[in-house]
């Protein structure tokens, strides 16, 4: 829009797809995030993977519980964004009790 500086505007979507990052490069918006389409994995596979499901029948393993929390020793450990998966709203609202939480 012509009256918006683009220059200060970034465009952050949950799934992001290569249309939307070729669209954002025609407008000089930059595009963050990580590619829906990744040629690695699809983007649900890996952040199933970065976050554990709140229901612990549903949970398999994730990153956080592969790895320590903290710094050990001389060792720093992998950060990433705190989250959990849900599968229904309930889960969801559940998430985001724990979230607040657990986060300062």
């Amino acid at each position: 829009p012509v009256h918006m500086a683009l220059g200060r505007l970034l465009f952050y979507p949950m799934y992001l797809t290569s249309a939307m990052v070729v669209a954002c490069e025609r407008y000089g918006i930059p595009a963050i995030g990580d590619a829906a389409d990744h040629r690695i994995c699809q983007l649900g596979s890996a952040k199933a993977w970065l976050h554990p499901h709140i229901n612990p029948q549903k949970r398999g393993p994730s990153l956080r519980d592969a790895l320590p929390a903290a710094k050990v020793g001389l060792t720093a450990t992998a950060r990433g964004p705190r989250g959990y998966i849900a599968s229904s709203t309930d889960e969801l609202k559940e998430a985001m009790r724990k979230l607040r939480g657990e986060l300062p």
